[in-house]
């Protein structure tokens, strides 16, 4: 069955990328869960937590966890809206970007090495198809 084939490849694709990343975030002190904060955080300056939890499919507690600890760590500033306290939105410290500019080019690093067989045109094919899937996947939520 290629369901079964194609859901075993997501799943080693997926464990293959925590266990890679974890080891090289350990020397920075920073999880697999915040390094992806991190990232969406970078690639959107001024998110709010919700939006995130949206984005990843993500429970908010975990968000609001892993943004605590980025903020200890110096790497997040939340700031609240004036006119609804409790919307909060996220942007990356000096220390943060330099943090995320690291976190980006071990993850762009490990996609380059994994995608290395494929050429432009199919990277670009998968793309649209994974994220097809991936909204799915969370309409199925």
């Amino acid at each position: 069955m290629e369901e079964l084939t194609i859901i075993r490849n997501i799943g080693i694709l997926s464990r293959t990328f925590i266990s890679s990343l974890s080891k090289a975030m350990s020397a920075i002190d920073l999880s697999f869960s915040e390094s992806i904060f991190l990232i969406n955080i970078g690639e959107n300056e001024g998110v709010n937590q919700d939006t995130i939890a949206g984005n990843l499919a993500i429970d908010k507690a975990a968000v609001a966890r892993s943004v605590k600890s980025l903020e200890q760590k110096n790497y997040l500033l939340v700031k609240k809206l004036e006119t609804d306290k409790r919307s909060k939105r996220l942007y990356l410290t000096a220390e943060g970007q330099i943090i995320y500019q690291q976190v980006l080019e071990l993850h762009l690093s490990w996609a380059k090495q994994v995608l290395s067989p494929l050429t432009n045109r199919e990277i670009h094919d998968f793309s649209q198809m994974i994220d097809l899937l991936g909204g799915q996947a969370k309409q199925a939520l």
